[in-house]
């Protein structure tokens, strides 16, 4: 094992530089660099080791707000793919929903010879489960219609809107 000895104008932390095979051929030119610095009156840090100690810092603002962005722009993008799919599925819920009220609207009928039932009706006689939704997936409430020929029942959709395009109804059943 060889041990150099710097001169004096080499500072005391950085005397002893070792050249075994722990030593990377980088770490040693990292140290020869900071030798030939300081012999030339650079100002360059004092070691390398405290020169890796001073280089280490935190997030700048500017790499936070680069980070935030690219999280926003990702989850932009999946917000748009998956937005359709989530309608499409409340759409699908609502009709399952509409369906099934329907279903116990026609066996109240059955047992009541007069009237239409409402929701509320349904549950207090317990032809649709209180833990039913009453309620479509946009937050608007289901209607049942009574005719002649059957029930219907059907919910305003996403726009809260009766007689609309994006109305969800149960066909009509007798």
């Amino acid at each position: 094992m060889t041990i150099w000895q710097a001169g004096p104008a080499w500072p005391p932390c950085c005397g002893q530089i070792d050249a075994s095979p722990i030593h990377t051929r980088a770490g040693n030119a990292s140290i020869a660099r900071a030798r030939n610095a300081w012999a030339a009156g650079t100002r360059f840090a004092e070691c390398p080791s405290v020169n890796r100690k001073r280089t280490r810092r935190g997030v700048t603002a500017f790499e936070l707000g680069a980070l935030l962005s690219f999280v926003a722009l990702v989850g932009g993008a999946v917000a748009v793919v998956v937005s359709p799919r989530l309608e499409a599925d409340r759409r699908d819920r609502a009709q399952r929903d509409a369906e099934r009220i329907q279903k116990a609207a026609l066996e109240w009928r059955n047992e009541n010879t007069s009237g239409c039932p409402s929701l509320t009706q349904l549950v207090k006689d317990q032809v649709l489960a209180r833990e039913s939704h009453a309620e479509d997936p946009w937050g608007g409430r289901f209607r049942v219609i009574c005719r002649e020929d059957g029930v219907s029942v059907s919910s305003a959709g996403r726009d809260g809107k009766a007689n609309t395009d994006d109305d969800v109804q149960a066909p009509n059943a007798g």
